[in-house]
């Protein structure tokens, strides 16, 4: 509504959003609604990181362009800016943007050129990493002497080729020839190579990552989408390790460069705005620095809180009743078990929100043979399939099991027969750390004049993990309110840090516009 009534006083409008879901949908759902009013042409939809990919187009102009040629390689692709009128920004999820996620962190743009013999290389670095050689470097250089082999041969010829040219890094602008730079990156792959194969398979970063249905790497980016996502040679090593043996050189699996072509803020994305708008339904909960920077960073100075379109919410949520710890994972699931049984045998539908994918893998492992209409709904599940679930979460003895990002925007609709029984339930397996989430997820159920209910199940292992609980407390003796307490400690200790997280990425985003000033 917003979008429209701006578009018809003369303005051209961007609406921004953090979910390709999210603004996929809305624009389907509103195009027709635009073009009856005649503003279509005025409106479009973007995600943050599109925003931020079109930005370091227009900043950048022919990054890959150059930096190809500095090490020469045959150029491909030409950016060419999005030439567009100054629109007003609406921000959709506009809390969102406040996230550690975002505000702080930058969008990175790199180019992965393959280099011949490069994956000869990356190959035998892992090969010395696994049997645990001493001295990899030296191995390696003795290994690129070997002239009898073609593609080495090649690649050492590349290396003394060119003369001196300049590159942004991780750590400012730097003076390169080929052979200093590969150099370079030859040293980061060994430690990078050393690091994966030290890592836990239950490590945190390590299980970003995984192998498509083709056998590909792919990891996950800040809100847990898969796609081809590089972080530097992580994908290489990780790749090396998952696949161990039958290798396939595909562009983001291994032999490639990785080479910085800069960033982009997003927390600067919306100063090139002449306006800025937002809409949320968590406005009443952001936290005293994010009032901060949306007054003093962004000079938004006026804010309304209105009755949702839809009426209040039903949901009646007792911090006593509706919480519930348990001191094992095993025990943790059961428990979520449990519940979902009572509720299918009420005849209900339920929801239940995990953090992770491979939470949601582990339970219904352990549990699908035991549940009729089980189905399973991610960022990253196709479409067709994620616009079916969506629909079926409301059906009666229907159980959807969730990832936190399927907890926020999501339309969630409950039968009439469910509505009868008590309305969706959900079920919220671990405790957020942002309260604006867990008001999200309480919000998938009981709104728009449905019933509905709500409940927490958490594990006392993950709270430890998430440093809400002491290691030596009884898990008898955490109640809801106490982890509201640490929840509100830890977000003082952590706004603590953000203004210094900021100052790094928008100093990242300023040298990036510095150099291609030059270039």
């Amino acid at each position: 509504m917003v979008a429209a009534v701006l578009a018809l006083c003369g303005h051209s409008v961007q609406v921004m959003c953090y979910s390709e879901y999210l603004t996929t949908r809305d624009w389907k759902d509103f195009e027709d609604f635009y073009g009856y009013f005649g503003v279509r042409s005025k409106i479009t939809y973007q995600t943050f990181e599109d925003a931020a990919s079109e930005q370091i187009d227009r900043i950048a102009g022919n990054a890959e362009k150059y930096i190809r040629s500095c090490i020469g390689l045959p150029t491909r692709t030409q950016f060419s800016a999005v030439s567009r009128s100054k629109p007003i920004l609406l921000i959709d999820e506009v809390d969102v943007f406040f996230d550690e996620n975002l505000y702080g962190e930058t969008y990175n743009l790199g180019t992965f050129p393959h280099i011949p013999g490069l994956d000869k290389i990356q190959l035998k670095i892992w090969e010395l990493v696994q049997n645990q050689s001493y001295d990899i470097r030296q191995t390696i250089d003795v290994y690129l002497s070997n002239a009898l082999n073609s593609q080495l041969a090649k690649f050492n010829e590349h290396m003394r080729r060119f003369k001196q040219f300049q590159l942004l890094t991780d750590d400012g602008v730097k003076t390169f020839t080929a052979a200093s730079l590969i150099s370079s990156h030859i040293d980061e792959m060994i430690s990078i190579a050393q690091i994966v194969n030290n890592y836990d398979s239950n490590n945190s970063f390590f299980c970003k990552f995984k192998l498509d249905s083709f056998g590909n790497i792919v990891s996950k980016d800040s809100f847990g989408l898969y796609g081809t996502w590089t972080y530097s040679y992580y994908n290489t090593f990780i790749y090396f390790r998952l696949k161990q043996t039958s290798f396939r050189q595909e562009p983001y699996n291994y032999g490639y460069l990785r080479l910085r072509l800069g960033s982009i803020s997003y927390a600067k994305i919306p100063e090139k705005f002449p306006l800025i708008l937002g809409v949320t339904g968590t406005l009443t909960t952001i936290s005293s620095y994010e009032k901060k920077v949306v007054k003093d960073h962004y000079h938004i100075n006026e804010m309304s809180v209105m009755p949702s379109f839809f009426g209040g919410s039903n949901l009646k949520f007792n911090a006593t009743q509706d919480f519930r710890c348990l001191k094992t994972v095993n025990e943790w699931m059961n428990a979520i078990f449990g519940r979902i049984n009572t509720m299918i045998n009420a005849k209900r539908s339920v929801l239940v929100v995990f953090d992770t994918d491979l939470k949601v893998e582990a339970f219904k492992q352990q549990f699908a043979a035991l549940l009729d209409r089980l189905n399973v709904l991610t960022v990253n599940t196709n479409l067709t399939n994620k616009e079916r679930f969506i629909n079926d979460a409301g059906v009666s003895r229907t159980i959807t099991l969730a990832t936190r990002e399927m907890g926020r925007g999501v339309d969630y609709k409950s039968s009439v027969a469910v509505e009868k029984n008590g309305g969706m339930h959900v079920i919220q397996s671990f405790f957020s750390v942002d309260v604006k989430e867990e008001t999200q997820i309480k919000g998938r159920t009981a709104r728009k004049d449905n019933r509905g209910s709500y409940e927490l199940i958490v594990c006392f292992e993950d709270l430890k993990r998430q440093n809400l609980v002491e290691n030596n407390e009884s898990y008898v003796l955490v109640s809801y309110n106490r982890l509201i307490a640490s929840r509100s400690r830890q977000l003082v200790i952590k706004d603590a840090a953000r203004d210094e997280k900021l100052r790094k990425a928008n100093a990242r985003h300023d040298a990036t516009v510095e150099f291609y000033k030059d270039n």
